[in-house]
């Protein structure tokens, strides 16, 4: 039994039937099944295949499995963590001029809200991309 990521994908090395090669199968958690969907230009192709058929298909040679581009979301990661610092350090120097007395309520209130929505999805960006 093969282990399912969120995003794993196998590609068809040549064609098979009704796949042609480079067609891409994409695992979908929702239907428990790899899909393709692919439009050309007299029409569209969809398919549904079950995990188990895949991995039959990819120990027969047809299919390639697709590598996740890791540098690619390794530089993904490290610019949500700059993001998440700046974010960081904008929203601590509001948090210090309202102390102060420099800014309105109503500034800071945004600032928080803004800081509280922006870190929570660079989070769950951030651990989509790092919980493999």
């Amino acid at each position: 039994m093969i282990k399912i990521r969120n995003n794993m994908e196998y590609t068809f090395k040549k064609d098979f039937g009704f796949f042609k090669a480079n067609d891409v199968l994409t695992w979908d958690e929702d239907l428990n099944a790899f899909t393709m969907d692919v439009k050309e230009d007299n029409g569209f192709r969809s398919a549904m295949i079950d995990a188990n058929t895949a991995e039959d298909l990819y120990e027969e040679g047809l299919l390639t499995k697709v590598k996740p581009n890791i540098d690619k979301i390794s530089a993904t990661v490290k610019f949500i963590d700059s993001l998440l610092k700046q974010y960081e350090d904008d929203y601590e120097e509001v948090m210090q001029k309202y102390k102060e007395g420099k800014i309105q309520p109503c500034v800071k209130v945004e600032a928080e809200t803004v800081y509280f929505n922006l870190t929570k999805v660079l989070n769950k960006v951030r651990e989509e991309l790092t919980n493999e």
